[in-house]
């Protein structure tokens, strides 16, 4: 049995921003340990082993693995969802079985997908036209990271458990330990050690091995409503199907998005090693923003669907007004230091003059323009928070997959350059943004609901 004595925090009284602000940074800083780790992997193979094996740990590697975390963190999003519904409404045994219906999730998805990349890694790169050039150490990576899919989704959905109660901070703990492995691994199985590349992925495999036995035991061994037994560890057919109607549509999204990464990689392929490693390179340092933008999603998600399964709708509207606020005060203070600090971030991965002056191109043209993707993230995040997944999904589907492709297929003919490529994302963004208003403001189920209370 589960006592209210044991529960974390309930965010349906006080400051709203607080509240976020609360959620929001351990988030952050969790997430900044855990791009971290990859950005050390970058650093270190950019500068003991060269541009190409940087462009084999990332580009193309980087979508497809991205292609497969993405479905399952969007599908177990739902988890988070309905659980922290249950805990705003203070329904605690119902908690139990979703949480251990998404640990069955991770644990069974996680299987999947390793044999999945084992067996598909190399005609994934050819689909995708993957530099010949850095095909091998791209195969050698790409394999050696689908070994570790059951421990990287193990964390992120015990991690989601944790933080729909509340509980931010333990995952922060845990990521800072696996972190510092994989800092001082890679070190070891590439400065000391010469495995290449291979010692790249090995390092990070390692240190999400650690992540998910930290996070497991801790659910192992406390008693509250996130308590994991491992005989109880399965799918509850109810508890799944609503998982998977709340889920699903954010992991198709997600895959579609990654997909459309993926097309974007290819064209960006067709320039050559010099404008992958730019990519690569400008892809670390633009997760700074990524990490940040997710996590305000993250939090708002997290408070909001506390509160409106305590059906406190107007503390739900009144979070994205202050999640805007919040997320563009700090999308400004970080794209200020992109733009004057770009060209040493960029130092720090590669010496190459070519690789430094497309990655800046590509850098100072986003940093104008990050702040046009926050509508997206706040309003989605708290209309999926109400359970309305499906028209986020359209809208994100339309906005951002399809602008970009028809962006790209329309200019690239006329101005054949990789920074046009990249410039199909603030386009993408500009659009989805003006949509999620349009339909939050004047066809949205949440916003009638607040009109109708308020009337």
């Amino acid at each position: 049995m589960y006592s209210k004595s044991v529960q974390k925090e309930d965010f349906l009284n006080g400051v709203l921003w607080k509240q976020v602000l609360y959620v929001f940074f351990p988030i952050l800083f969790g997430s900044f340990f855990q791009q971290l780790y990859t950005t050390v992997d970058a650093i270190i193979v950019g500068q003991y082993l060269g541009k190409q094996a940087l462009a084999a740990v990332g580009g193309s590697t980087g979508n497809i693995l991205n292609l497969l975390i993405s479905f399952f963190v969007g599908l177990s999003s739902g988890a988070g969802i309905i659980i922290a519904q249950q805990y705003g409404a203070k329904h605690y045994r119902a908690i139990r079985k979703s949480v251990h219906t998404a640990m069955a999730l991770a644990f069974a998805g996680g299987f999947i997908f390793t044999v999945f990349g084992i067996l598909f890694s190399k005609q994934a790169l050819i689909l995708i036209d993957n530099p010949q050039d850095i095909m091998k150490d791209s195969l050698v990576y790409l394999r050696i990271m689908f070994m570790g899919m059951i421990p990287t989704l193990v964390y992120n959905i015990g991690s989601g458990i944790l933080r729909a109660v509340g509980d931010s901070k333990r995952p922060f703990y845990y990521l800072i330990v696996a972190s510092v492995a994989n800092i001082v691994l890679d070190f070891l199985f590439i400065a000391i050690i010469p495995w290449g590349v291979a010692g790249a992925a090995i390092a990070t495999v390692v240190s999400q091995i650690i992540s998910a036995l930290l996070i497991m035991i801790r659910m192992m061994k406390v008693h509250d409503t996130t308590h994991v037994c491992i005989k109880y560890i399965s799918f509850t057919l109810p508890i799944l199907g609503k998982i998977i109607k709340i889920g699903f549509p954010a992991g198709l999204q997600a895959v579609l998005c990654a997909l459309t990464n993926i097309f974007v990689q290819t064209y960006v392929n067709r320039f050559g090693t010099d404008s992958v490693a730019a990519v690569t390179v400008f892809g670390r340092i633009g997760n700074l923003y990524w990490m940040m933008i997710h996590a305000y999603g993250i939090a708002i998600m997290t408070v909001a669907g506390q509160n409106y399964g305590a059906q406190k709708l107007k503390r739900v509207k009144d979070i994205i007004l202050q999640g805007m606020v919040l997320s563009g005060i700090s999308t400004i203070i970080l794209c200020t230091i992109y733009i004057v600090a770009g060209r040493f971030l960029f130092s720090l991965f590669t010496n190459d003059s070519t690789v430094i002056s497309i990655g800046l191109n590509i850098l100072y043209m986003t940093a104008l323009t990050y702040i046009l993707y926050n509508p997206i993230e706040v309003v989605s995040s708290t209309l999926r928070s109400t359970g309305d997944v499906f028209m986020p999904t359209v809208i994100t589907l339309t906005g951002i997959c399809l602008v970009t492709i028809i962006w790209i297929w329309g200019m690239i003919p006329i101005v054949p350059r990789v920074e046009i490529v990249m410039a199909s994302y603030p386009v993408s963004w500009i659009a989805t943004s003006l949509m999620f208003y349009i339909y939050y403001r004047f066809f949205s189920k949440f916003w009638k609901q607040v009109q109708h209370i308020t009337q």
